[in-house]
Order: structure tokens, then sequence, then C-alpha cells
């Protein structure tokens, strides 16, 4: 089984560092790249997204058809959605510094890095059979978190991965979940 992870290309809010809402579009910079991306995975037989609309438009734009699969969502920034870090950062320091340094801590009612480990964990779980060769269009989130659980490191190292639009990551399967390839967009 092999899975290769593409990070939905960039919206207005991944160019700041912001917390985007799942209907949140691509920018038309994300849009130029994603149509221009060179193919990923040519061996892929099957191709899943996030339900998210920038991974939804990223897919369109490379003229591709894909299913949606709810638990590659992008982590739940509950209270924090539609705004920047820097907003966040002046508003609520404390909250911030707490969800950085604490896999347990989750914004106002959102969710926890470690809840998305074990809920993106609890999916290549699923995917660990000797399946086809997978394309998933997701976020830059859930291909941390798909790191954290491949190479069982704490889920407080997920932030200290930077992961830009249109990066790849690619895992396979044989035994246990292994890391290939970490590349930035090409």
């Amino acid at each position: 089984m092999r899975l290769t992870f593409l990070c939905a290309a960039a919206t207005a809010s991944s160019r700041i560092g912001g917390f985007p809402a799942a209907d949140e579009p691509l920018d038309e910079g994300g849009r130029r790249k994603a149509a221009g991306f060179r193919p990923l995975a040519p061996s892929a037989s099957h191709i899943l997204m996030s339900p998210s609309r920038s991974a939804r438009e990223t897919v369109e734009a490379r003229g591709l058809a894909a299913r949606i699969e709810p638990r590659l969502a992008d982590q739940d920034f509950g209270g924090w959605t539609g705004r920047s870090l820097v907003d966040v950062q002046r508003d609520a320091p404390d909250q911030l510094a707490a969800w950085i340094a604490d896999p347990t801590a989750a914004p106002p009612a959102g969710e926890t890095m470690a809840a998305l480990v074990d809920r993106v964990g609890s999916w290549l779980a699923e995917q660990a059979a000797d399946g086809p060769a997978t394309l998933v269009v997701s976020h830059a989130s859930v291909m941390r978190a798909a790191l954290v659980h491949t190479l069982a490191i704490p889920a407080a190292s997920a932030l200290r991965i930077d992961i830009a639009p249109l990066a790849t990551l690619t895992l396979s399967y044989r035994s246990v979940w292994r890391l290939q390839e970490l590349r930035g967009p090409r």
C-alpha cells in the first residue's frame, strides 16, 4: 500500500498563517499553482480528498475526480477559525501558547492535536492493507498528524513540522507505516 498526500493549494489564510474555514477558497495564486502542478502519484488508482473547499478546488484545478473522506478534514480550529495567528496571539496569547505546547489543548470549541492524530491514525490503520496506490488531497495539519502516527513521535512535535501548500508526503505500508518521502512543492 502506498499513500501520497498532497497539501491543498494556498488560500488567503495559509498565506498569512491563519486558521482556515472549511469553505475557504483557494486564492488566485493557489489556483494558478494547482493548475500548473505536475501530476503526482501517476500510478494512484484512487484519489481521496478532504471535504474542504480548498481540497476540492485543488483536485478540480488538476482535472481530477476524487471521493470525499470526512476523516481527512482539516483540524477543527473552533473559535479561531477565520482568524490570523497574529490576531489570536494578540487576543489570547496564553491559550495559543498552550495549544502550541500541549497536544491535549484545543482552540476554543475546537479539536486538539491529540484528537487529530487519533482520527488520522485510525484512518491510516484502516488503509493498512494491500490496497491500491492512493492520492490523498488534504491539509498540512492532517499530513503532520500522519507523520506523528507513522513515526511514533510525540504529538507535541506536530507543530514543529512545516508543510507548505502543494507539498507532498508519501507513506508506504509493509507491516508498519513507513515514511518514504516528504517534499516541498515542485
